[in-house]
């Protein structure tokens, strides 16, 4: 596993607190258990609300995005009104990564051309709830 850099987890750690304190946000995960793809798909299903996620403001590659499994990585989400007030605070440790809205995950691609995986809210619920009985089920 990679180092983990505990004074970048203080600091983003203690910034993502006080923002919370403040109000300033909607929502925060992190990502070190299944990488982002699959904190985005938790987030959307616990707040039955969509998001779509643009690798064109990215540098790196998909896949280690979607699923590498950073230490001191985190989502948050904010409001539009109080966009400005938490990038300013993370400005040195975030990028913005997409919006939420809607009833589906969607990610959108850009390399050579621009492709989208897009997959309703109702369908990642029905894999996630489902998937603990289908094992059961199998086992018997």
């Amino acid at each position: 596993p990679p180092a983990v850099d505990l004074e970048i987890l203080r600091t983003i750690g203690e910034a993502i607190l006080e923002l919370i304190q403040k109000g300033l946000l909607t929502a925060v995960h992190d990502v070190a258990d299944g990488g982002l793809a699959v904190a985005l798909a938790e987030m959307a299903l616990v707040g039955n609300l969509g998001a779509t996620l643009d690798f064109d403001a990215m540098n790196a590659g998909h896949t280690e995005v979607l699923f590498g499994e950073p230490q001191v990585a985190f989502v948050v989400t904010t409001s539009e009104a109080n966009t400005a007030t938490v990038w300013q605070r993370l400005r040195n440790n975030c990028g913005v990564l997409g919006t939420t809205g809607g009833d589906a995950l969607k990610i959108v691609v850009n390399d050579r051309i621009k492709s989208q995986i897009e997959i309703p809210l109702a369908t990642l619920r029905a894999a996630h709830e489902g998937a603990f009985p289908a094992i059961m089920a199998a086992a018997t």
